[in-house]
């Protein structure tokens, strides 16, 4: 395992799961469990029923029309506007811009190598961002 902790979730329209991978010189067996059991809270907040609130009548008011669910991935999207959209803007930060041609051809680099290096389909790769 190349990092320290892996944390995988599944959402599906009405249920989720998720795993934790952890290296046990970094995490102890209590660790590990304290991060799943926060891990279970924020998904159950972020999931649980909020038709129980008693503001949902001002959200229905606020949320007239509510958007219907699609059964896509995120990436289908992306993909679909980098073909409608290539030179828009994807990405817009302090530290640069990039189009959505620009994301499909880096992504599309990145989707060759990982495949060169034995990766597929239910594989999962851990993704590491260094902190400024």
């Amino acid at each position: 395992m190349y990092h320290n902790i892996i944390i995988g979730i599944n959402l599906k329209v009405d249920n989720w799961g998720a795993r934790l991978w952890y290296r046990h010189s970094v995490l102890s067996n209590d660790q590990a469990w304290l991060v799943a059991e926060t891990l279970v809270y924020v998904m159950t907040q972020l999931t649980m029923d909020k038709r129980q609130s008693s503001s949902m009548e001002q959200l229905h008011k606020w949320n007239l029309e509510e958007p219907k669910v699609m059964e896509r991935w995120i990436h289908d999207f992306i993909v679909e506007q980098c073909q409608r959209r290539p030179n828009a803007s994807a990405v817009c930060s302090w530290d640069g811009n990039m189009t959505y041609g620009e994301l499909d051809r880096l992504s599309s680099n990145i989707a060759s190598h990982l495949l060169d290096l034995g990766v597929g389909p239910n594989s999962f790769v851990g993704v590491y961002f260094e902190k400024l």
